[in-house]
């Protein structure tokens, strides 16, 4: 181009659509400015040259010494060399792959060698960021070989291609209902196992109850289970002990006890109620180690999380002495009344009542400091409580993702905009646009402003949406929302729930105090800050 030529700066209508940054080049004497056109390549192959540029994340062995007393694994470390723990991996994967689960996403285990990478890293299940941390089964295979820990997979996920895959997380095999022969790997201590079934109907997660609780769980939806070839924290290491073949598992197959939900009343002994199990134990000890917010309810949400979820719940966990109750007693139930609500089951409500709410030296000498070690106390507390209903178990899953995702690791949308926006869908049909939820007289503004009602009311749909309880479309400029199953789902916070809860504490309450839920998680929220 010659000097005298013009040099004319034009913007081109990819730079006015597009987010990328231009960049520029010649045309004709012209300086131009555009978005390169970015090449054909599949999600796969970009997710790999990204993960190629940051490194390999999934957590390295850092001790390669077990302790044999502690497991009864005949494979461990001291006996197993990455290269054979990548076979291990490999040969369950080729099973996977030879019943149609040929491209499962992984999930590196942490770096205590049981839990998910993402547990320890505090990243939502849902958020957009997962997709990049997920392995492809080659890719998972060549990090075991290099040293990782170890991975898991999650049950039943589309978004990891496990759609209808089940596994049985056995705690005590001997115990278990014969439900038929297939897939079997013995867990790192050697002392349980994992069954892998394809699931021939809706499987549900669940923990044993009545005459099987504690045997361990049914893990379908978003539970996931540690897979062979990974190192236990005692030094063992998971592996496929029989393959013959893998069995299709139907609801109709399990025995209520290992169905989602508390044992209706008929099937417990008399005295036992809301779901306290037939051979609950109040142990007078708690076990070594034992943690309170490590405990998991039956749909697989540690006692950590759900306090995130419900204020309140972590308000009557962290004070031996909350407001509003006349006595350390009526305290007591009320955190039972929660821990029941949020699917825990009795034997483990005895020992985080211990762990949280040991009034030893924290006390007067009247006010009983001993009596949460007795246990006919605390076996009364728990199997005399009742409640209204459980907390959904999609919807809690929900809350908790949710949850994740804020700065303060509380749900974006509390139970009263929740109850507001189900309302207004049980009122106004089945159908509706955000606009017409604000403008309806079911939500409240609250003093805001309307943009700021919509933002509320978009989270709201966001949670509803990961649950599962709507879905939606695009209708010219505005998105039209669809309620499936929402106007029938039970929100904490209710009437109902409110009702029932006063009635259990000797109170009346109001059709207009509905939103006490809401009230007393903020006065909570207050205390806690102070």
């Amino acid at each position: 181009m010659n000097d005298s030529s013009p040099v004319r700066k034009r913007v081109s209508n990819t730079q006015k659509t597009h987010g990328s940054r231009p960049v520029p080049y010649y045309r004709d004497g012209v300086v131009e400015f555009a978005v390169p056109d970015k090449p054909i390549e599949t999600r796969a192959r970009i997710r790999e040259e990204q993960r190629n540029r940051r490194g390999d994340y999934a957590p390295r062995l850092s001790n390669r010494q077990c302790d044999h007393d502690a497991h009864q694994n005949p494979k461990c470390v001291c006996n197993c060399t990455d290269s054979e723990r990548a076979e291990l991996l490999r040969d369950y994967l080729q099973v996977l792959a030879q019943y149609g689960w040929n491209s499962p996403r992984l999930m590196p285990v942490g770096s205590e060698g049981k839990a998910p990478y993402i547990a320890e890293r505090h990243i939502g299940l849902t958020q957009p960021k997962i997709r990049d941390l997920l392995y492809t089964p080659q890719e998972a295979i060549e990090a075991v070989k290099t040293g990782a820990i170890g991975f898991c997979l999650y049950a039943d996920r589309p978004e990891h291609n496990t759609k209808e895959l089940v596994f049985f997380d056995r705690d005590e095999p001997d115990r278990w209902p014969n439900i038929g022969e297939t897939v079997r790997v013995v867990s790192g201590s050697g002392t349980g196992d994992h069954l892998t079934f394809s699931a021939n109907g809706e499987i549900e997660n669940a923990k044993g109850k009545g005459n099987l609780s504690g045997i361990g769980s049914v893990r379908g939806p978003n539970w996931f289970v540690v897979l062979p070839g990974s190192v236990h924290p005692t030094g063992g290491i998971y592996h496929m002990a029989e393959n013959p073949g893998m069995a299709e598992l139907s609801p109709e197959q399990l025995p209520r006890e290992l169905q989602k939900g508390a044992l209706p009343q008929s099937e417990l002994p008399d005295g036992v109620v809301s779901g306290a199990t037939s051979n609950f134990n109040p142990n007078a000890s708690l076990p070594s180690g034992f943690s309170a917010n490590d405990v998991t309810n039956d749909i697989g949400i540690p006692l950590e999380d759900v306090r995130q979820v419900s204020t309140w719940l972590n308000y009557l966990l962290t004070f031996i002495e909350p407001n509003g109750y006349d006595s350390l007693s009526e305290a007591d139930q009320a955190t039972v009344r929660y821990l029941l609500i949020w699917r825990f089951e009795p034997t483990d409500i005895a020992r985080i009542l211990r762990d949280c709410r040991d009034r030893r030296g924290r006390v007067d000498r009247e006010d009983h400091p001993h009596k949460l070690w007795r246990d006919g106390y605390v076996e009364r507390t728990i199997t005399n409580t009742g409640i209204p209903y459980q907390v959904d178990s999609d919807l809690g899953k929900a809350l908790v993702e949710d949850a994740m995702e804020t700065k303060g690791r509380r749900p974006s949308a509390g139970s009263k905009s929740l109850r507001e926006v189900r309302d207004a869908f049980r009122n106004l049909g089945n159908e509706l646009t955000t606009t017409e939820i604000v403008e309806s007289s079911y939500v409240g503004w609250r003093g805001s402003k309307k943009e700021s009602v919509k933002r509320r009311v978009v989270r709201c749909f966001d949670i509803f949406d990961t649950a599962g309880y709507i879905e939606w479309e695009k209708d010219g400029r505005q998105n039209i929302y669809i309620e499936e199953g929402l106007t029938n789902l039970r929100i904490p916070g209710d009437y109902e729930w409110c009702q029932r809860t006063a009635a259990l504490m000797g109170e009346e309450i109001d059709s207009a105090d509905m939103g006490i839920e809401s009230e007393r998680d903020e006065r909570a929220t207050k205390r806690s800050n102070t």
